[in-house]
């Protein structure tokens, strides 16, 4: 219905110009028609206006100044945007704004007839309910999202991958990870979710391997990679390792969607320092990677003591040397019998890089 906005202000401007034509008019008239028409223009433009100003700031990745866009982003949103905008919009506020309001402007676009703009929705939604804890709607609808576009979507990937881990079922788990590696093979939250994989396969070898390939391209700006290595460094003692992978973890961006809470990355961090609590921890995190590696962080008790003093655990595996680790050609595991941000999607890029201007 956006798109009929300026109707009123060219209906009036037609009618100025009518008017014009006609001497017996009066000038007064005339001027107050086109005015008129001026302002309904101006008025109905403002909502572009709002969009164009927070995406640019976006651009910048300037976060300091998110909070200015997300100002601009709800102003738009009230003005009425284009679907294709709005979902754009919703994205941005979904991860730094307000998540009620992002939910409220997504929940009509989930039938537009556009399918790439009602999987677009769909993806962004399915984030409101992982983090209220509603995995089985977010899985829903991201399953709808690629049965129904055909959408390959990097968030889609990610985001399913994420559900299913959070869920526990490690066969849908595997094939989502095959997939978003065939399509986007160097992106660091797909080759983390490689990483998660391995971990789940008893390859701490692989997965260790594994993310030190990312950090060794980039240093990632969300926590999950970090955690997971210091996770991989627990499980062969390493627990000064550990202490420096979580402390980069903390120092990330954090959005109102990151699989972890900065509040659970410190209280791991602080348990390696408590000797009667260290060894327990990495005993529930290897009994529950799934959950420990998709932001649910396992409970545990007080046992077995160790020094929390030293960087290294005695009696644990020896680790080799990531840097070394040669990784299979085929980066997944086949298993039939098994039952295993923000960022922004692709496509919010695209749009943001279009019209910034």
């Amino acid at each position: 219905m956006h798109r009929y906005k300026q109707t009123p202000a060219i209906v009036l401007l037609v009618i100025g110009i009518a008017l014009m034509m006609m001497p017996s008019v009066p000038r007064a008239l005339v001027l107050a028609v086109l005015a008129a028409a001026a302002v309904l223009m101006v008025f109905a433009s403002r909502s572009s206006y709002y969009f164009n100003k927070a995406s640019k700031i976006i651009r910048t990745k300037e976060v300091a100044r998110f909070p200015e866009a997300v100002g601009y982003l709800n102003k738009a949103i009230d003005a009425g945007l284009p679907d294709d905008y709005l979902v754009i919009a919703a994205s941005v506020l979904m991860q730094y704004g307000d998540k009620e309001k992002a939910r409220t402007a997504l929940v009509p676009l989930l039938d537009s007839k556009k399918k790439q703009t009602a999987a677009l929705a769909k993806i962004t939604l399915s984030m409101y309910y992982f983090v209220s804890d509603d995995i089985e709607e977010a899985i829903r609808l991201c399953e709808s999202a690629r049965d129904d576009d055909g959408s390959a979507d990097r968030n889609l990937y990610v985001n399913l991958a994420v559900y299913y881990l959070r869920a526990g079922d490690r066969k849908n788990y595997r094939k989502t990870v095959k997939d978003a590696v065939s399509h986007y093979p160097s992106s660091p939250a797909v080759v983390d979710s490689q990483a998660i994989l391995y971990m789940l396969d008893g390859r701490w070898d692989l997965a260790g391997a594994t993310l030190f390939a990312i950090f060794d391209t980039i240093n990632p700006s969300f926590a999950d990679p970090y955690v997971h290595m210091a996770m991989v460094h627990m499980h062969y003692g390493e627990i000064g390792k550990a202490r420096k992978e979580l402390e980069k973890a903390e120092a990330t961006l954090f959005t109102n969607i990151s699989v972890y809470d900065p509040e659970d990355i410190s209280r791991i961090r602080e348990t390696l320092d408590k000797d009667d609590e260290i060894i327990p921890m990495i005993r529930a995190f290897e009994n529950d990677i799934a959950s420990a590696a998709s932001g649910c962080i396992p409970s545990w008790e007080k046992g077995d003591t160790t020094d929390a003093g030293t960087s290294l655990i005695p009696g644990f595996p020896a680790e080799p040397d990531f840097k070394k680790e040669a990784l299979p050609e085929k980066d997944y595991v086949e298993d039939e019998d098994e039952d295993i941000s923000t960022d922004l999607t692709d496509a919010d890029e695209r749009w943001l890089e279009r019209h910034q201007d």
